[in-house]
């Protein structure tokens, strides 16, 4: 699986667990105004090595795990707006 668009959705972090452990090979993620918190940051960090390309748009809540995204290692590209 290359990419996810979750664009709207009250998906928050219960959401982007199930995203993280069952596509664990993803490398695009977009998410947008979905209620993510610092449980989603750290479930995107642990699970998903392979994402190189992160996309948080009206996401306030996630700022609380920051520094759980930087532990991901392929990572190209991060894009963050307004959150």
């Amino acid at each position: 699986m290359g990419a996810v668009d979750a664009d709207y959705g009250n998906y928050c972090d219960e959401g982007a667990v199930i995203v993280a452990r069952h596509l664990p090979h993803l490398r695009t993620l977009w998410a947008e105004d979905c209620e993510l918190g610092w449980e989603a940051a750290a479930a995107i960090s642990n699970n998903l090595p392979e994402l190189e390309e992160l996309w948080l748009i009206h996401d306030t809540e996630i700022m609380q795990g920051w520094s759980t995204i930087g532990r991901l290692p392929k990572l190209k590209e991060l894009g963050i707006r307004n959150c």
